[in-house]
């Protein structure tokens, strides 16, 4: 049998020039060249219609290993449901759990005996625990140690991070309590426990998870991440770390949104821009290797018809894993609505072992690599994120940066496009300013009242007595003192105040006390759904009072053929704003048809075909304000005809490219429906 001749794929087909591509496009999309087909990730970042060659690629050293680890996020206040939580995330298969516990966030923890309380099911020294305490990691740390020490665990089995990270505390807070001299002093008392007795833990965490969620774009993002660790660096050298050490001791999480193109970019542009400031600072190839860990996008989650949100979360999972994040935390779909019940944690945990385990996205080695587009993408990130990075360097440093206020003046440039994009729905909010459903039936959790669970606060780990923490805490306070004054360091004299069972906060106290408190603006979150959903609160608010919805009646005049399309673009956007729409379901004959149905609704919406928009919208604007219309819209643009249709009675027209959340909420005002829309606010992420 005579052997068939082997051809390469590429070998089927005659080689297409890149102008013939575009003669091809032109002749397909009516005119359009390949660069009107291109999509702005940043407004320095585009997606191109065509990739011919790739950039420089990923420098193999530092591409990111297949595989990562499902580490479920922990933060429901009360101590005993997250106890149960971390049980059942444990039992479907996490392989590490982020604990989000303190003092005024995530799970309320005040003792040692608390975090015991916490972690009753978590075999410590077994799996990765990391811990995000924010300004109090110095006595999470040693609240952990101790704990650590009552179980029989040997402290050097642990592993995970204590979460130390004094310039994300100030970017989502916009204070250091002490100072940032008290918070460099906390870090490296967190650096030498985690040397002396837990070196398997990590004491650092560079967190960016606010600035994507502010809104940055992701080169600011990459940039700002590597001189937060890079300002880490810093302070570690100075006390002394070896730079293979110092970044040992580091990981590095990011927020990662469902736009996948630009955050698999954008995580690989981070590993790449960070191994060359190791390298430039004479770090080999193990020390210029991350530590990542990626977290969705807590900001996207929406109240509205938070269905969504699991395709969401499935996307960002996406993102992450092939941008080649270490591990991952799934925000679950209700995160937005109160505490998530276990159907929504455990579908988030159910989404990575889908994509990680039955999907087989762990069985590649940096699956984007050698994609054209993926390389270009990286490459460009990469070299606009390192043109920041040199910027914020020359005036100081990232925590200058934060100080002289360049990052928030920066927050503040993105913010307003996103806006812009947001309200005009370029960047639609699906479920809620495109595709919302009136009728959806709510979906409500818990919110647990704090003074509630500050009554379970205060357990004790020792049976030690009121004089001897009395004692410890006296010690502590000669330790402080005599470390500022040139003294040995103090982190062994908290971590025996912890041990006897004093509380975190007395201790965070003292530590701090003599130091002014650092304050800038923090950092907030802009959750795209907001806006919009501000608008549906207050429709619902104005219904529960009134006892129905308010609705529009909207003229749809001619055949249906002729404007179905318009009319269910009208219908969508009224709901997107909370309010009903009455139309036709065949389309009025003609004006008299329309107005002897129209039944004195107070707002109204004329919607026809271009060819007939104006000679429509002429006789039926002041017949229905006649009738009793408030408010008469068009759908549609008035063209050449706009100043005579205002002067007739119309009152704003509603079409794709305006800024339509303002003109609903405006068309709200006028029907005496009070909105505040909201636009940034505080919270996690």
């Amino acid at each position: 049998m005579e052997k068939a001749e082997e051809k390469r794929f590429g070998g089927a087909f005659e080689p297409v020039t890149a102008e013939a591509w575009a003669a091809k496009v032109a002749a397909d999309s009516r005119g359009k060249t390949p660069d009107a087909l291109a999509k702005d990730l940043t407004s320095e970042v585009w997606v191109e219609a065509l990739y011919t060659e790739a950039a420089e690629r990923l420098p193999e050293g530092i591409r990111p290993q297949r595989g990562w680890a499902i580490w479920p996020l922990v933060e429901d206040p009360r101590m005993h449901e997250a106890a149960v939580q971390i049980r059942a995330e444990l039992a479907g298969g996490a392989e590490g759990i982020w604990l989000r516990a303190g003092l005024d966030h995530g799970t309320r923890v005040l003792t040692a005996g608390d975090l015991g309380v916490v972690l009753e099911h978590f075999p410590l020294g077994q799996l990765p625990l990391q811990l995000e305490a924010r300004g109090d990691s110095l006595s999470a740390a040693a609240a952990l140690l101790a704990l650590a020490k009552h179980r029989g665990v040997d402290a050097g089995d642990l592993t995970g991070g204590f979460g130390a990270d004094p310039l994300g505390v100030l970017v989502r807070e916009g204070t250091l309590a002490g100072g940032l001299t008290t918070a460099w002093e906390e870090v490296d008392a967190v650096v030498r426990l985690t040397r002396e007795r837990a070196p398997g833990m990590k004491a650092l965490l560079v967190d960016t998870r606010r600035y994507q969620a502010a809104g940055a774009s992701v080169s600011a993002e990459v940039a700002w991440a590597v001189a937060t660790g890079l300002a880490y660096l810093r302070r570690m050298d100075a006390a002394g770390l070896s730079l293979a050490d110092a970044t040992r001791t580091m990981r590095f999480t990011v927020g990662v949104s469902s736009h996948v193109y630009s955050q698999i970019a954008k995580l690989r542009a981070l590993r790449w821009v960070w191994a060359k400031v190791v390298a430039a600072l004479g770090g080999d190839a193990e020390a210029q290797r991350m530590t990542l860990h990626a977290v969705s996008d807590r900001a996207s989650r929406s109240r509205r018809d938070p269905w969504v949100n699991m395709l969401r979360g499935t996307a960002e999972t996406f993102a992450a894993a092939v941008g080649g994040a270490d591990s991952i935390s799934v925000v679950p779909f209700d995160d937005a609505l109160g505490e998530s019940d276990e159907l929504a944690r455990r579908v988030a945990r159910n989404t990575q072992h889908v994509l990680r385990d039955e999907s087989y996205l762990a069985e590649v080695d940096d699956p984007a690599a050698g994609s054209y587009a993926f390389e270009q993408l990286t490459h460009g990130i990469a070299r606009e994120a390192w043109a920041e990075l040199q910027d914020v360097e020359k005036g100081g440093g990232m925590d200058r940066a934060l100080l002289a206020g360049r990052v928030a003046r920066s927050i503040a440039s993105f913010q307003r496009q996103i806006l812009d994009a947001v309200s005009t729905r370029k960047r639609p909010v699906v479920g809620v300013s495109v595709f919302p459903d009136l009728d959806e039936a709510p979906v409500e959790r818990p919110n647990p009242r704090i003074r509630e669970v500050e009554v379970e606060l205060g357990n004790e780990l020792t049976s030690a007595s009121s004089d001897e923490r009395h004692e410890s805490m006296l010690a502590l306070a000669e330790a402080v003192r005599s470390f500022r004054a040139g003294g040995a360091p103090y982190d062994a004299a908290v971590l025996r105040s912890i041990e006897l069972g004093v509380d975190l906060y007395s201790v965070g106290t003292l530590v701090r006390t003599g130091r002014a408190s650092l304050h800038v603006a923090p950092v907030q979150r802009l959750p795209p759904a907001a806006p919009w959903e501000a608008l549906r609160d207050a429709v619902d608010g104005w219904t529960a009072r009134h006892g129905a919805r308010p609705d529009a009646f909207v003229a749809n005049v001619g055949p249906l053929a002729e404007h179905s399309a318009r009319l269910t673009w009208t219908t969508n956007l009224l709901a997107a704003a909370g309010l009903g729409a009455q139309a036709s379901d065949t389309g009025y004959a003609d004006v008299d048809a329309a107005l002897a149905a129209f039944e004195g609704q107070r707002l109204a919406v004329v919607c026809t075909s271009d060819g007939r928009l104006a000679e429509v919208a002429e006789a039926l604007a002041p017949a229905l304000k006649a009738k009793g219309a408030k408010m008469v819209l068009v759908a549609g643009r008035g063209g050449d005809a706009t100043e005579a249709l205002e002067k007739v009675g119309v009152d704003l027209f509603l079409h794709e490219g305006k800024d339509l959340l303002h003109a609903l909420a405006g068309v709200l005002e006028g029907l005496g429906i009070a909105t505040a829309l909201r636009v940034v606010e505080g919270g996690e992420g």
